[in-house]
């Protein structure tokens, strides 16, 4: 996990290790205290089967509680991708424990701070797209009357004969 994934199988190998850890670390003690304390005093089958048990349900609590924060973390990194993906109207899960719970509130925080500045970013650009929009009809008319006061200036200018031309080349004109 040097890349900062969360990919499961990534996860499911750190778990096998912390259980592997969390399993064979107790059942380890567990064979230290009974060569040095509990075989020397002629210890019971019963007592023996006590620590086995002490030791197994440690065990399987400690993997319960991994398995819930492996959960959150799936959940997390599922609703990361799901903000990732531009959808910001998803909430984010409950997730157990204090922690996740507290990641979980900053998350949406977060979240609902993109989906106003992204709703003010929308609003913004539709009143720009309105106001290009007026301008460019006010464009439209005012060269819809440029247009005719043209041809009407045009009109009056033949009426009234105008200038006359002037030669486009003074050679012509000489000759």
């Amino acid at each position: 996990m040097r890349d900062g994934s969360l990919s499961q199988a990534g996860w499911r190998q750190q778990l096998m290790v912390v259980f592997a850890l969390m399993t064979v670390i107790p059942f380890m003690t567990f064979g230290y205290f009974m060569v040095i304390y509990l075989l020397p005093l002629s210890a019971t089958q019963e007592s023996i089967l006590l620590v086995v048990g002490l030791n197994f349900l440690l065990s399987i609590t400690g993997l319960m509680l991994l398995g819930r924060i492996f959960r959150s973390m799936m959940r997390l990194r599922d609703y990361l991708r799901v903000v990732a993906a531009g959808d910001l109207s998803q909430p984010f899960p409950v997730s157990e424990g204090p922690e996740f719970i507290e990641i979980a509130g900053s998350l949406q925080r977060i979240v609902r701070t993109l989906r106003n500045d992204r709703d003010h970013a929308m609003a913004f650009a539709d009143r720009v797209e309105q106001e290009v929009s007026k301008r460019m009809t006010d464009l439209q008319d005012a060269n819809v009357r440029l247009s005719v006061a043209i041809e009407r200036l045009t009109n009056m200018h033949e009426r009234l004969g105008g200038p006359e031309k002037k030669p486009e080349d003074p050679e012509a004109v000489k000759a």
